[in-house]
């Protein structure tokens, strides 16, 4: 599997794909090098924000990988860049092209049910439900995708349903849920930001640039809304 043999040999890498599967490669690269989970870091801009003892991996996509090639990172540290495509970034890395979602299409739902259970342990997902993802995957892509995972896990029981799909541009199951709150909108913005906390093992910072929002904001929006880890 390259992706082993990439994390056994150390090279800094460029991962060429979506947005979504560049960072879960970039991660299974840093878990099969052996080094602990915590030592995965995304780029937020500077070398100061990360502890440069004991050495880890650094990630950053698009725009962010041109900043982070361009740093002189502390010894040992590995990088690993994601792009829409390889052209993008002009830097010598070893290159992992992932395959495209028509070549992937036979093998979705399982990627789908894989990508569910990493989100939320023990959520089962119906076969009509995962159907359905399988064909938003292939005809939007991922990105998208990751997008109404996170809606369907929030409002879902114990299992997703079609129920807890998009059922147009507009209407979907959280959002009736969300309009019987007092107030929809700080509903929803609460639901969103404790989802990608999980996600992120409440990394604060993480979160922040998952969220497209400074760490500042994101701490002033997580006291407003009474957002913690044990609430």
């Amino acid at each position: 599997m390259r992706v082993k043999t990439l994390a056994q040999d150390r090279a800094d890498v460029l991962i060429v794909g979506e947005a979504p599967a560049c960072h879960d490669t970039a991660r299974a690269i840093h878990c099969y090098s052996g080094v602990p989970e915590e030592l995965f870091h995304r780029w937020t801009g500077c070398w100061e924000d990360v502890n440069p003892w004991p050495p880890g991996t650094v990630y950053a996509f698009g725009d962010h990988a041109g900043s982070l090639l361009r740093a002189q990172p502390p010894e040992g540290w590995r990088i690993v860049v994601g792009a829409s495509g390889a052209d993008e970034i002009e830097a010598s890395l070893e290159l992992l092209e992932l395959p495209n979602l028509e070549e992937l299409s036979a093998d979705l739902p399982q990627m789908i049910g894989a990508w569910v259970e990493d989100l939320a342990p023990g959520k089962k997902v119906s076969a009509d439900a995962l159907d359905r993802l399988s064909r938003m995957a292939h005809d939007r892509g991922l990105a998208d995708l990751e997008g109404v995972l996170t809606t369907a896990i929030a409002c879902a029981g114990d299992r997703i349903e079609q129920a807890d799909l998009p059922v147009d541009g507009y209407q979907t199951a959280l959002v009736d849920e969300l309009l019987r709150a007092p107030s929809p909108m700080a509903a929803l913005e609460e639901r969103l930001i404790r989802e990608v906390l999980e996600r992120c093992g409440w990394r604060v910072q993480e979160t922040a640039d998952r969220l497209g929002i400074s760490r500042v904001t994101l701490w002033r929006k997580m006291k407003d809304l009474g957002i913690g880890k044990n609430s």
